[in-house]
């Protein structure tokens, strides 16, 4: 498995959301984003909740009575949620300017102890993902990255300022998301046929990603020239929308959308919502 590299983007990626936090007015903090029910000012809050979560594990070696009782254990999704829920509505009474020294602080904290793990060695924080999950470091920090690129665009979309879509940004998070395609495609790898399948995002970025299964594995292989029996096309300007499961976004899919082949299986690669989201 190729490794995705994306810790050196993490500092920049912070940065490019201190310089857009900072020009913010008070009415665009309470503008509501795509994460239904919540602000910009409540999605930043949970930017830092997931970073001062990290560290607590990771730094502290800390596993409160809500989450884990060992590293190697997830924590239920549900759990996750209410932690996230309730820390969010105790931050709505904390200023936008503390927000930001905190994410200063925190992100950059974060950054640094990432940094020191070995990315060959099997990770022991995936925390976000189901228990039978074994991942490698590099991918548990890709899927970090992952998940703080698309908060700070659900940010970017609700003020109306500009998007985070340049390649060095976007390409390793399509790289990540596409990973989780295989595990996805597992649950149900009975009902279909072996064959091949591509899924190719256009636009920003030039990536396609082909799969074939055998028996009962999907797996990810070496793309080649010849035609797959079933492809997916999608333009990375909106595959990060159905990717992430935003369901406004929805009827946009099946605009932008070319495809052939088995119906069913290109329905089911477009409901993969991976956990780490």
């Amino acid at each position: 498995m190729k490794s995705i590299e994306t810790l050196p983007l993490f500092e920049d990626l912070n940065q490019e959301l201190i310089y857009f936090l900072a020009d913010l007015s008070p009415d665009e903090w309470q503008q509501p984003t795509l994460v239904d029910g919540y602000t910009v000012k409540d999605v930043t809050s949970q930017i830092v909740f997931a970073s001062l979560r990290r560290i607590s594990f990771q730094r502290d070696h800390f596993f409160s009575n809500e989450g884990l009782s060992n590293p190697s254990t997830s924590v239920q999704p549900n759990n996750i949620r209410s932690n996230i829920t309730e820390w969010t509505v105790a931050m709505r009474q904390i200023s936008p300017r503390l927000l930001v020294e905190m994410l200063k602080k925190y992100e950059q904290e974060l950054f640094e102890l990432l940094a020191r793990l070995r990315f060959d060695e099997v990770s022991i924080y995936p925390i976000d993902v189901e228990p039978q999950s074994i991942i490698p470091n590099w991918l548990d920090v890709a899927q970090i990255y992952a998940r703080k690129w698309l908060l700070q665009m659900f940010l970017r979309r609700a003020t109306g300022k500009s998007l985070l879509t340049s390649e060095r940004f976007l390409l390793p998070w399509y790289e990540t998301v596409l990973w989780a395609l295989p595990e996805h495609l597992n649950k149900v790898a009975g009902a279909f046929p072996d064959q091949t399948l591509d899924v190719e995002i256009t636009g920003e970025i030039r990536l396609r990603n082909r799969l074939q299964k055998t028996g009962s594995q999907w797996s990810v292989v070496q793309s080649t020239n010849d035609a797959a029996a079933t492809t997916i096309k999608m333009p990375a300007s909106i595959g990060w929308l159905v990717f992430s499961g935003v369901e406004a976004e929805a009827d946009n899919r099946k605009i932008v959308l070319e495809s052939h082949g088995d119906e069913a299986l290109i329905e089911l690669v477009l409901l993969m919502r991976p956990a780490f989201l």
